[in-house]
């Protein structure tokens, strides 16, 4: 009798075990369900990291980082307003749930930009707020309203504009600073010809503009140069002429 009681016995703890490991879920810990942008993208300059880094966790359904993931995460542009081309390390391996990208950067200047964060196909992407991305500083000029033919002494119109730029090719909006031109080709027939008007002018949002420049004597394939105040010349305008058809 008291064989057949720890047999019975036995039977019972077996069949608890084997019920225990049929009905057992495989809790291996929280479950990724989501993404969100936890440091999102601030204002940035033309060419320059963001900062401070752009940060993207991954939360199980109640919205609590999941530590143990660490897995791939990308990310990419989402709006883009200007055409802009994201550069810096697009994909991260996430740390305790968390992706780090410390270095991207934005080529074109504007504004509304957004970024989408994904884990390959297995969670939604998630977009980012909008930011902006402004010009870097003034490195080069650029005629972009070219002087046009005139009589000799008479105002030359439209006005002649002289533009900023940054190293990227943005209008360097910052740029408040004097733009210098003068004659660079002198066309005339002793080649001293006088540009006469405001020939310094302070830029408004990176652009110069030369309401009244004049030129004295009549010649053909007259050119303008331009310069950062008191710099080196580094710009050339198109030809145009003077009392010549």
């Amino acid at each position: 009798m008291r064989i057949l009681r720890w047999v019975l016995l036995a039977w019972l703890v077996s069949s608890c075990d084997i019920n225990r490991l049929l009905t057992s879920t495989g809790d291996t810990g929280p479950v990724p369900a989501q993404l969100a942008f936890t440091a999102q993208p601030a204002e940035a300059e033309a060419g320059g990291a963001i900062t401070p880094a752009v940060e993207v966790t991954v939360l199980d359904g109640a919205g609590n980082p999941v530590a143990t993931f660490d897995s791939m995460v990308t990310v990419a542009l989402d709006r883009n307003p200007a055409g802009a081309t994201l550069a810096g390390t697009m994909s991260v391996a996430a740390v305790h749930g968390v992706a780090t990208f410390q270095d991207l950067r934005l080529d074109r200047a504007g504004s509304g930009y957004t970024l989408a964060a994904r884990v390959g196909n297995t969670l939604p992407s998630v977009e980012s707020d909008s930011f902006v991305v402004v010009p870097g500083p003034a490195v080069t000029l650029a005629f972009t309203g070219q002087p046009s033919n005139a009589l000799p002494g008479e105002t030359i119109r439209p006005p002649v504009r002289v533009t900023a730029f940054d190293a990227l090719g943005n209008v360097a909006t910052g740029y408040t600073g004097e733009v210098d031109v003068v004659i660079f080709d002198d066309r005339s027939l002793l080649m001293n010809a006088v540009l006469s008007g405001h020939t310094t002018v302070a830029a408004a949002k990176g652009v110069a503009i030369f309401a009244d420049l004049s030129i004295d004597q009549p010649g053909q394939g007259y050119t303008l140069a331009a310069a950062f105040g008191g710099g080196d010349l580094i710009a050339r305008s198109a030809p145009f002429n003077i009392g010549v058809p």
